[in-house]
């Protein structure tokens, strides 16, 4: 046999028992289906975000600044108008509201739901916005969800009267989180644009 032959069968073992040999396994792919997703978020009981919104409710209308920063069951809200105006500070914890306002009054219960109400036009869902503000619904009332399956995250919500679309996601460590949320529920309008996820 010529060596140039030897020489080609000599590379095609060497082929041939590299193939032989075994690869590492591909690391396992962790699959989170969407119940699971929904029930982690609904837990989820320390985060902080920053952004703006827009409310309107037909002639009136309010835009500005708000924060959000939520620890166990406390919610703590700070909303603020251009240059500052119309701010008001909102505490919500075991199902009590208070309302401070920009001259400093602190109001609580029904007069703080007025407040709210007169400032933005409408009645804010409080106690909901927690998790519609994670793109989940809240635990507490039924709920209509308009899934994506392949993204595992919600594109709509149908919850207490109100139509939520959620319009665009941003990952974080807690998973995708919405960062533009629209808001309605008949004449009232509200949209919400997630500047920053803090936590």
């Amino acid at each position: 046999m010529s060596p140039v032959r030897l020489r080609a069968l000599a590379a095609a073992g060497l082929v041939a028992l590299g193939a032989c040999v075994s690869q590492p396994p591909a690391p396992e792919r962790r699959e989170f289906p969407w119940p699971q997703l929904r029930e982690q978020l609904q837990r989820r009981s320390e985060f902080a975000l920053d952004g703006r919104m827009a409310a309107a409710a037909g002639n009136q209308g309010f835009s500005g600044s708000f924060s959000w920063v939520q620890f166990q069951q406390a919610s703590s809200v700070a909303i603020s108008g251009p240059l500052g105006a119309g701010a008001l500070r909102i505490a919500l914890q075991d199902g009590q509201l208070t309302v401070q306002t920009a001259g400093g009054e602190s109001v609580d219960g029904a007069a703080a739901r007025e407040i709210l109400e007169r400032q933005l036009g409408f009645e804010l869902p409080i106690e909901r916005l927690r998790y519609w503000l994670q793109g989940v619904p809240a635990p507490a009332s039924p709920a209509v969800e308009l899934p994506d399956e392949a993204a595992q995250r919600l594109v709509g919500l149908q919850q207490d009267g109100w139509d939520l679309h959620f319009d665009a996601f941003e990952q974080t460590a807690a998973g995708w989180l919405p960062t533009r949320i629209v808001l309605r529920r008949g004449a009232a309008r509200l949209r919400v644009l997630i500047n920053t996820w803090r936590r």
